[in-house]
C-alpha cells in the first residue's frame, strides 16, 4: 500500500509540471525570427554598369525596431552568375565601416531572390532610428545595377533615404549623392528581426520551470532511496520534496 503513494505522487508531480510547461508555451507564443531582405527588385527597369573602380549603393534609416544584418549581397541580373567578385560594405552615418563581405564571381555565392550573398562572420545590430549606407565596389563593367524605372520594394523595417556613390577606386564610404537617378540598386543585405523583450521573457520562464521540475524530480529520486524513511513515514517523505 505504501509503495503506491509516492509513485502516484511522483507521477502526479510530473504530469502537473509538464502541464504547466505546455500551458506556458501555449499561452506565451515564441515567434520565430524571420529572415528577409532590405531590397527586392521586382522588375529590372534601366540597367547600368560601371566602367570600373567605383562604389555604388544607397542609404536607409531603421524604423522603430532594431534589426540585425546576417549577410551582405549584390544583385545578379539574370541569376546566372557574376562576371567578377564584388566587395560589399555596410557603414554607419559617420562613415565607419561596420562590416563587409566579398561576393564571389560566378555562382559560388548563395543566390536568394536575385541577389548573391555571403554570410558575415557574426551578425551586426542596426539600432532603431539610425541611418546606414550600403555600397558595392564594381571593379569591372560586367555586372549591372538598376538605375531608372525599375520596380522595387523595401523591407517595412527601413525607409529608403537616397542614392549614394563614391569615386574612389577601392571599397569606400558612398557619401556622395546623385539625385539624377532613381537609385544604384546593386548591393543588398539579409536581415533578421531582433526579438522583442517579452519573447525573451517567455523563453526564460519556460527555462526556469524546466529547472524547477528537474530539481523536484532529483529530490524525489533521492528520497525514495531511503527505504526506511519511506516505510516509516511516506507522507513525510513526499512532503519533504519541496524545491530542495
Amino acid at each position: 500500500m505504501f509503495m503506491n503513494y509516492p509513485i502516484s505522487f511522483i507521477s502526479l508531480g510530473r504530469v502537473s509540471a509538464c502541464s504547466i510547461l505546455a500551458s506556458v508555451a501555449f499561452i506565451i507564443p515564441i515567434p520565430r525570427a524571420v529572415s528577409s531582405v532590405l531590397l527586392d527588385i521586382n522588375s529590372n527597369g534601366t540597367m547600368t554598369s560601371d566602367p570600373g573602380g567605383n562604389t555604388f549603393g544607397w542609404s536607409f534609416s531603421v524604423g522603430s525596431q532594431s534589426i540585425t544584418i546576417g549577410a551582405l549581397g549584390i544583385w545578379d541580373k539574370d541569376s546566372d552568375g557574376l562576371s567578377g567578385s564584388h566587395q560589399v560594405g555596410l557603414w554607419n552615418s559617420l562613415g565607419v565601416l561596420i562590416d563587409s563581405a566579398t561576393i564571389k564571381s560566378g555562382t559560388d555565392s548563395v543566390l536568394y531572390q536575385g541577389f548573391r550573398y555571403e554570410t558575415l562572420s557574426s551578425p551586426v545590430i542596426l539600432n532603431a532610428g539610425a541611418t546606414f549606407y550600403l555600397g558595392a565596389l564594381y571593379p569591372t563593367s560586367g555586372d549591372e545595377m538598376v538605375q531608372f524605372n525599375g520596380s522595387y520594394t523595401f523591407d517595412s523595417a527601413i525607409t529608403y533615404s537616397g542614392t549614394r556613390f563614391s569615386t574612389a577606386d577601392t571599397l569606400s564610404f558612398p557619401d556622395q549623392i546623385n539625385s539624377s537617378v532613381n537609385g544604384f540598386f546593386g548591393p543588398n543585405a539579409q536581415t533578421t528581426a531582433v526579438p522583442e523583450p517579452q519573447e525573451a521573457y517567455a523563453i526564460v520562464c519556460i527555462g526556469l520551470l524546466s529547472f524547477a521540475f528537474w530539481r523536484w524530480k532529483r529530490c524525489a529520486a533521492r528520497r525514495l532511496k531511503d527505504e526506511s524513511l519511506f516505510f516509516n513515514n511516506p507522507e513525510k517523505t513526499a512532503a519533504s520534496c519541496h524545491w530542495q
